[in-house]
């Protein structure tokens, strides 16, 4: 099996922090929230499963992280109450 990884070099100026200290993922992860706030579960589910695919292969930076975490608290909110 072979894998195949494009962009090993880090990008510069991009910082790697995924929480509220990073100006880059707190911005994306309060749009996202507010953009997405009103879908029922099931559509942030499948929204959920293509950003954590994003991240995975395409891109790895906060934005993308961001918003996988994002819709993830969403549905906890929905679903737990």
């Amino acid at each position: 099996m072979y894998f195949i990884v494009r962009d090993k070099d880090e990008p510069q100026g991009v910082r790697r922090e995924y929480s509220d200290a990073n100006p880059d993922y707190r911005k994306a992860y309060h749009e996202t929230r507010e953009e997405l706030a009103h879908k029922e579960p099931k559509e942030l589910a499948l929204l959920r499963r293509q950003a954590i695919r994003r991240s995975r292969y395409y891109r790895k930076d906060p934005q993308s992280i961001a918003e996988a975490a994002a819709i993830r608290k969403l549905m906890e909110k929905e679903i737990n109450g």
